[in-house]
């Protein structure tokens, strides 16, 4: 099942028209995130909100868009001010690449960090719950 993204609105503090799109390796991305508390463990175990977790993979069999993930970065980590919860389940259904929403002064630096040469979100067969 390929994923379709769509992009959301700049974040307002990044001062910038337009945020900067990235496609990342989610097991890269997990390890700089997994530096941060806010890391949602495998299965939504730890650091997960209520069922926000659970509830996305049930979303995602509509086959609407999903709204790219807004992330920051720093000197040594990463993480998320909007879809943490999205990129966990997407994690653990072992997705090939996504695309996130970044700073335009970070894109580059995320790239270099965790970026990924595909261009599709493939949900493998067999993972959709």
């Amino acid at each position: 099942m390929e994923i379709h993204w769509r992009e959301i609105l700049p974040h307002p503090s990044w001062g910038a028209d337009h945020d900067a799109v990235v496609w990342v390796d989610p097991v890269r991305f997990d390890a700089l995130w997994r530096r941060t508390d806010q890391w949602v463990s495998p299965g939504g175990k730890t650091g997960a909100q209520d069922d926000r977790y659970r509830r996305f993979g049930e979303w995602l069999k509509q086959g609407k868009a999903v709204d790219m993930c807004m992330v920051w970065l720093d000197e040594d980590s990463a993480g998320f001010t909007n879809g943490r919860h999205r990129f966990a389940w997407l994690r653990d259904q072992a997705i090939g690449a996504l695309p996130m929403q970044v700073s335009p002064a970070d894109a580059e630096g995320l790239a270099a960090l965790c970026g990924s040469p595909l261009r599709r979100s493939m949900l493998p067969a067999g993972k959709s719950s």
